[in-house]
């Protein structure tokens, strides 16, 4: 199952590729390794030190509306990065996508979890 064409063209990078055949079985075609190395690779700082924007936020239920509200304000703030990695568990993996894709995507969430 391939990440929709439409998505893949908004990340900040690549994402993880994963196929699935008709049989069931599951290849990744670049691995989390290789994507950080092509991003590093088209890094161009001079002092050699490449940032990676990590975000992982975790707890269930109740606790994404907590972390929503985070997330709408430091939106808001403007300061939020676009993530090289996000994961979360449970209700904050449902998040993660929308997190990953960014601020528009991020409307969603609020949507989500005001609504």
């Amino acid at each position: 199952m391939a990440l929709p064409e439409a998505h893949a063209q908004i990340l900040p990078w690549d994402a993880i590729d994963l196929d699935i055949d008709s049989k069931n079985k599951c290849s990744i075609k670049n691995s989390l390794g290789t994507i950080l190395i092509q991003k590093a690779n088209r890094y161009n700082e001079s002092n050699g030190k490449v940032p990676f924007d990590i975000l992982t936020p975790s707890g269930g239920g109740s606790r994404g509306t907590f972390k929503t509200g985070l997330l709408v304000g430091w939106t808001k703030k403007g300061d939020i990065p676009n993530f090289d990695i996000v994961t979360g568990i449970s209700t904050c993996a449902v998040m993660a996508p929308f997190i990953f894709l960014g601020e528009d995507d991020l409307k969603k969430v609020e949507y989500f979890y005001t609504n």
